[in-house]
């Protein structure tokens, strides 16, 4: 598991088939995962504060896309600015990742062990998700604060649990399942999660904010 600082996109479940009245295609983005090549096409209207529609591989559903800061980018809780944001995208933490289920689309069991003291912030759109720091259930409200090696561990439904790791700076997940070694990278400027399944593609799709 590897763990990096950038902007995350979030992605709305609610597709639609053409972009909206006024809206074109403004730009063209390659994105790279797991050595793969992907296409993003973005459209916009041409007002800087209006919603933008991402599309993947420039075919398909259109989703409305908004960038948010990461909390990676905040402080840590005790105001030493030694944040996550230090570590570089390629170093490693002790962590792990399994999914506890028969297949890797229904459910996902991740622990990360922090590599220094920080705030979570308010979890109260991931109700799915359980969510324990040293076995201690993590308030579903409010801000949370956590020490340097606490194990956090994120249990709940796969795009859910995923998403939310990758708000907290998580960017790749490996693990074994139903005797397979499977390998999950994410885009963190648009949300763009790929499945690898003993090094091939098994999918790659948007990966979903919560509903709020």
């Amino acid at each position: 598991m590897s763990l990096c600082n950038d902007l995350m996109t979030q992605i709305s479940a609610a597709g639609i088939s053409a972009p909206p009245t006024g809206y074109q295609l403004c730009k063209e983005d390659d994105l790279e995962l797991a050595n793969k090549r992907y296409k993003l096409c973005v459209y916009c209207n041409g007002e800087p504060d209006d919603v933008r529609y991402v599309q993947l591989n420039c075919e398909g559903s259109l989703y409305p896309a908004v960038v948010r800061e990461s909390p990676m980018m905040l402080d840590t809780a005790d105001g030493s600015g030694a944040g996550l944001n230090k570590i570089s995208c390629d170093e490693r933490v002790k962590a792990f990742a399994y999914s506890n289920a028969s297949t890797t689309e229904t459910h996902l069991d991740a622990s990360i062990v922090l590599p220094d003291r920080r705030t979570l912030p308010d979890r109260s759109a991931y109700a799915g998700l359980t969510i324990l720091a040293d076995g201690q259930d993590v308030p579903t409200e409010g801000e949370f604060e956590l020490d340097v090696g606490t194990e956090l561990r994120i249990t709940g439904p796969f795009d859910l649990a995923a998403h939310y790791a990758a708000l907290l700076g998580v960017r790749t997940l490996d693990y074994k399942a139903d005797g397979a070694k499977w390998h999950v990278e994410i885009d963190p400027n648009y949300a763009v999660m790929t499945i690898l399944r003993n090094h091939d593609v098994h999918d790659t799709r948007f990966l979903f904010a919560p509903p709020h």
